[in-house]
């Protein structure tokens, strides 16, 4: 369903827009939730990488701009497929805006089945 909304939005602009979510992260992993410590540095694991790779070998067309979360895992992801593709880090714009949530403290460290409940 986002994904149609966001085709929706951007249909009348004749750009090309390619939306990628970080690879596999530690938290990921041990399946915790960290959204009260946004800055929680959850780093990718090696599968992450890969994942990240692969993906990156997909991307045919020139990229013009990257926008990216500030989190470390997005950051990571960013620098894995602009090394791939040869985008300059430095133009990377780093947004909030595409982070995911900031929740409560009651969730913080507590497993995701409880986050989800």
């Amino acid at each position: 369903m986002l994904l149609e909304v966001l085709k929706e939005k951007t249909k009348k602009s004749g750009n090309k827009y390619f939306v990628m979510r970080h690879g596999q992260a530690e938290n990921n992993v041990d399946n915790s939730t960290y959204y009260k410590d946004i800055n929680y540095s959850a780093e990718l694991t090696e599968k992450g990488r890969e994942q990240i790779l692969k993906s990156s070998k997909n991307l045919k067309e020139k990229i013009d701009i990257v926008i990216s979360s500030p989190l470390e895992r997005a950051k990571e992801t960013s620098k894995i497929i602009c090394g791939f593709i040869g985008f300059p880090m430095e133009k990377v714009i780093y947004d909030k805006r595409v982070q995911e949530w900031e929740t409560s403290s009651f969730f913080e460290g507590k497993s995701r089945a409880i986050y989800d409940k």
